[in-house]
This record gives structure tokens, C-alpha cells and sequence, in this order.
């Protein structure tokens, strides 16, 4: 098929009625939920699932011949898939679009590798992070703050996401937490956990009505077409929709399970809170996430962890020293995120890698220029073995290990590579396994392997779970 526009793909998309395409949507999405499937499929990709759902609710009418066949579903992710993203910019361009390579993989990566991604470990996070918060430090933010912002205890908040999202999956992608069999019979679910509960969560976080969608897809609405479909899209914060005949439908069922992240309790938070509170409340989830990152480094045994060291009287060190009997990692946390802008590759990307990872890898470099000195704080740290770093982020930063986002960051002064906090976890489940760093440090000092996401780079090996999540 030959490159299309997205105003095309829109066209293909409203030649059906939303109250027919989105179930057709969803029930392609259940069959092909399984990443094998839809990689042998080649067509009907989850993304373009999505975006397809999109379009038809902010697009499409009820104004149309009836009848949805999968040749139908077919075309539509076809055409999605034939969208073009050029490389190259027009003559004159002064649109917020970034055409590097690096900026076409960013936009990918957020596009697709979600989608790749083990729910186990993502929805296990968000309570495993919070774990243990009322014994932090923090300014706002402990277990009464969250059950504020939610409407209930975290846990509850996650089982009740969990129940919808199993529900969707195994029925088309439709869920009413209304539905009989859900209070009574041999599967309900009312005896073992509260169906209010459900109700509340499914209804405060999970559903939207079409006006929901539209008006959250004009808010983000980019003005160059060429930016269209990486556009966010409203789905991923309300995964389902109410059709005209009150039904509930998720049109992309995944995008139900990635909702239970710790993204949600952020968003949840900053939403509910006012601007200092809302200040507040994010620096607190930064300590939170880098107390949880020197929880997992301490799971492994013959290393020591120490945490960042104050010198020069306010100075702060990196977050985290790991040490080896041959090696010592520097750990720097960051929490923040890109914005929408950036994820999508527009010319934002360079201000906010730089503002989130250019600063983390000027930390570590300060602190390794510390250590090379032998400054007296920093006694405690052996300096008589190699050095490495892990910039550690709360959620992925696809491609940012990519050579072709190098002119974003410092050339660092010691190996540095970024990783999130999955890829931390499976790290030191590795690290546990083999007995040592010494994968890490083949991974770090390679010239190729380093540019990888760090869990691809890291041995194909089986691991015990990990004991946190």
C-alpha cells in the first residue's frame, strides 16, 4: 500500500458507525491480545487498534451503512500502517516537529514497545513502590494522601483495575461492573472483594463517554497533520467508552492493564491536589521511587549499597553507591517524565532529555570527578576499582541509549547507560542469578550493547521472580 496522510486514515476509519467499529475493535484486539499473535498477524497491529478506536470516537458518526466485517478491521490497520512520517522537513518548516532519527524512534518506541511490555511486573510496581511510604520522609504523600486521591486504599485501587481489565479480556472487551454474575453464582467476585469498590474505581478512572474523548483529543490536538497519529491518545487514561446502547467497550483491551501503573496515581494526584501541594506531592513520589531503586540494589548479596553523600555543606552526591568486590556502580534516580510533546518527537524531545537524563548524567560526573579526587566525604567508596553508572528512570525512556540521541546528552566521562525501573529489577534479578556484575559491566563497556534498552542487552536467562514485586 502506498504512504498515505492521516486525514485518509480518518476517512477510512468513518465509513463505520463508532457503535459498530469500536466492538469489532475490541474483539480483534482479544483475539490477537497475545504478542506472538499479533507479530505473526503483521497487520493488525495494537496500535493501530487504538488509533483506529480514537478516530472513530472523535471522528465518526452514527451516520453511516451498517456492518463491520474483519476485512473492514483489516483495511483500517492497513491503512494505519501506511501513514507517512518523514524524515526529512519541508522547505521553510517552522512547525514543533523534530526530524532527526532519533526523534522518528522516540515517537515509535512510545507508539509500540507498551505494548511489549510484561503486565506482570507493571501492575505488581505500583503497589511495591508505595510499599513502606509512611516510614519515608516525605513533605505530603503517605498512604492517607493516596487513599484521598483514589477513593480507596492503593491495593483496592489495583484489584479493582485488575477485575475490569480480566473482565474486558475475556469478554470481548465489554465490562459493566453492574453485570449479575460479578455479585452472585460460581465466579463472582463480591464474595472475595467489595463490587462497590469496582464500581467506584471503574467508574472515577476507567470509563469516559465520548464527549470525554473528544474533548481530551482537541485539547491535545497537534496543528501540523504530520504529528496526528503520535498524538496522545485520551484511550490510554480512559480505556473504555459508554456506546449509544449504554454498553461499556474497551476498544484496545491493553490499554485497560496499562492503566494500573504508577502513572495513574501520579496523574490521580496532581489532578486532585493545588499547585504547591501538586509541587509537593511529585518531589515526594522522586523519593519514593529512589528509595524503592535502593531496595532492589540491596536484594543482592555481596553487594553494599550506600546512599548519596552531602558534602561542601548542601552538595549531594548521585543517589546510590553499589558496591563490588571489582567494580562500584553509581546510581542516579530520576522520576520525571517526558511531556507529551517530547514523546512524540517534536522538537520538545531535546529540552526535556536534556532537563531529565543531561542533568542526571552531569551528576554522575561530578561525582565520579569527586571520587577520582578522593574527596574527603567520600571515604566510604572504594576509588581503587572501575566505575560505572545507571541513570535509573521511573518509566521507560525508549531509544535513549540510541547513538542517534547522543547529540541530546554529555559525552559522559564514565560508561553511563539509562534504565527503567523494570530494567532495573530485571538487573538484579540477573545480577543475583550469575553471582555478579559482570554482565553489567560487558553490557556498559561495549560500544554496541550499550546503546540497547538495558533488558535486551542483559542474558536471556531464566530468573527467580523478583522478591519485591
Amino acid at each position: 500500500m502506498a504512504l498515505i496522510e492521516y486525514p485518509d486514515f480518518v476517512q477510512r476509519v468513518r465509513r463505520h458507525r463508532p457503535s459498530e467499529l469500536l466492538p469489532a475493535l475490541a474483539s480483534t484486539a482479544v483475539e490477537l491480545f497475545d504478542q506472538d499473535d499479533w507479530i505473526k498477524d503483521r497487520v493488525r497491529l495494537p496500535w493501530a487498534i487504538a488509533a483506529a478506536a480514537k478516530a472513530s470516537i472523535v471522528s465518526g458518526n452514527e451516520h453511516r451503512s451498517p456492518g463491520v466485517s474483519e476485512k473492514d478491521v483489516r483495511e483500517i490497520c492497513a491503512a494505519y500502517n501506511s501513514l507517512n512520517t518523514p524524515l526529512a522537513p519541508e522547505p521553510d518548516d517552522t512547525s514543533d516537529i523534530s526530524e532527526t532519527l532519533g526523534a522518528l524512534l522516540v515517537r515509535t518506541s512510545y507508539e509500540q514497545f507498551p505494548y511489549q511490555q510484561s503486565y506482570f511486573e507493571e501492575i505488581c510496581r505500583i503497589v511495591a513502590l508505595f510499599d513502606g511510604v509512611d516510614d519515608l520522609d516525605t513533605e505530603i504523600l503517605n498512604s492517607a494522601l493516596i487513599e484521598r486521591v483514589l477513593g480507596c486504599p492503593l491495593q483496592d485501587f489495583v484489584v479493582a483495575g485488575f477485575v475490569s481489565a480480566v473482565g474486558a479480556q475475556s469478554s470481548g472487551g465489554f465490562f459493566d461492573p453492574e453485570w449479575p454474575a460479578l455479585r452472585e453464582g460460581p465466579g463472582a467476585i463480591n464474595p472475595h472483594f467489595s463490587i462497590n469498590t469496582v464500581r467506584q474505581v471503574f467508574n472515577d478512572y476507567f470509563l469516559a463517554s465520548f464527549e470525554d474523548i473528544r474533548t481530551s483529543a482537541k485539547r491535545l490536538e497537534q496543528v501540523d497533520p504530520r504529528l496526528r497519529h503520535h498524538e496522545v491518545n485520551p484511550l490510554i487514561n480512559r480505556p473504555f467508552v459508554t456506546l449509544p446502547d449504554g454498553r461499556n467497550v474497551a476498544p484496545q483491551p491493553h490499554l485497560v492493564f496499562q492503566r494500573l501503573s504508577p502513572a495513574a496515581l501520579y496523574y490521580a494526584g496532581v489532578g486532585a491536589l493545588d499547585t504547591e501541594q501538586a509541587n509537593e506531592f511529585t518531589r515526594d513520589v522522586g523519593l519514593v521511587f529512589q528509595e524503592y531503586i535502593g531496595r532492589q540494589f540491596r536484594l543482592i548479596p555481596k553487594a553494599t549499597v550506600l546512599p548519596e553523600i552531602v558534602h561542601d555543606g548542601s552538595q549531594r552526591s548521585i543517589d546510590w553507591f553499589v558496591i563490588f568486590d571489582d567494580l562500584v556502580l553509581l546510581v542516579e534516580v530520576k522520576s520525571t517524565r517526558l511531556s507529551h510533546l517530547g514523546r512524540m518527537g517534536a522538537n520538545k524531545l531535546k529540552e526535556d532529555i536534556k532537563r531529565c537524563i543531561g542533568d542526571a548524567y552531569k551528576q554522575v560526573e561530578r561525582t565520579d570527578l569527586l571520587l577520582s579526587e578522593k574527596h574527603s566525604a567520600f571515604t566510604d567508596i572504594p576509588t581503587d576499582r572501575p566505575r560505572i553508572a545507571i541513570v535509573a528512570t521511573l518509566e521507560p525512556y525508549w531509544a535513549v541509549n540510541n547513538p542517534f540521541m547522543a547529540d541530546f546528552l554529555p559525552d559522559p566521562a564514565v560508561p553511563t547507560t539509562v534504565a527503567s525501573a523494570r530494567e532495573i529489577e530485571r538487573l538484579v534479578d540477573v545480577i543475583c542469578a550469575l553471582g555478579g556484575p559482570q554482565s553489567l559491566v560487558d553490557i556498559v563497556t561495549d560500544q554496541e550493547r550499550r546503546t540497547w534498552n538495558l533488558e535486551n542487552a542483559l542474558p536471556d536467562i531464566e530468573v527467580v521472580k523478583n522478591p519485591i514485586l
